[in-house]
């Protein structure tokens, strides 16, 4: 996931992030999933193809009580899997 991360970064178009902000380690990436897996408002929707992660959806919702009807999502695909409707499918299986 991290290399994906990196990857889309390092593309410049779809994130605010420069790739120089990007230092992300793979214990981070761990202890950012726990998180969201601890949290019954937020969810993490993984896609594979061939054993081998492609890309992923994260839906995140704010701790509080004014904003319990809201929440957010952000998707990142692997360029090589690109136009394979992975990102629909995430987004149906999110709204489901």
């Amino acid at each position: 996931m991290v290399r994906i991360q990196k990857e889309v970064v390092e593309e410049e178009d779809f994130l605010l992030t420069d790739p120089t902000e990007f230092h992300k380690t793979v214990d981070d990436q761990k202890q950012w999933i726990q998180r969201i897996l601890q949290n019954s408002r937020e969810t993490i929707l993984v896609a594979e193809v061939d054993a081998k992660i492609a890309g992923w959806l994260v839906f995140q919702s704010p701790n509080r009580v004014r904003l319990n009807h809201t929440g957010s999502f952000g998707m990142m695909i692997s360029k090589e899997y690109r136009n394979m409707q992975i990102g629909r499918r995430l987004l149906e299986a999110l709204l489901v």
